[in-house]
């Protein structure tokens, strides 16, 4: 990645699917900042990865929010290959399956904390990931 925007973090993980892919990616957030207006998942589309998404998350994070992107299999530093089902596996362990303050973000959303899915191409498995989730 190219160095954030002054004033935001931006860390690397790794989320592991149920199927045992592992899937590259990134958690953008406001530095030094303890509240947060809520969280957004960044799904890139289908001719790129998440460094193309950067400065849509730097935008949402310099509103405030917690921003994860993550490549999907097969993309960037993912293992695996392409494919329609892996998509939609992937969206879900992205939603629910990441390191586990963003999982007390999320789950605090009963609370009153919004969450954006951002969604593109590809993305809009990200955007039914909420529905597949059990």
């Amino acid at each position: 990645p190219r160095p954030p925007v002054a004033g935001l973090e931006l860390r690397g993980d790794w989320l592991e699917t149920p199927d045992g892919e592992r899937l590259h990616a990134w958690r953008v957030r406001p530095a030094g900042r303890t509240g947060r207006l809520g969280a957004v998942l960044v799904c890139h589309g289908n001719g790129g990865n998440i460094v193309n998404r950067q400065p849509t998350a730097e935008t949402f994070a310099a509103m405030g929010y917690e921003v994860l992107l993550f490549e999907y299999r097969g993309y960037g530093g993912s293992s695996g290959k392409p494919g329609e089902e892996g998509t939609y596996v992937d969206a879900v362990a992205a939603w629910f399956g990441v390191p586990t303050d963003w999982v007390m973000l999320v789950n605090g959303l009963d609370e009153g904390i919004p969450l954006i899915t951002g969604a593109r191409v590809l993305g809009c498995s990200g955007a039914t990931a909420g529905r597949l989730a059990p």
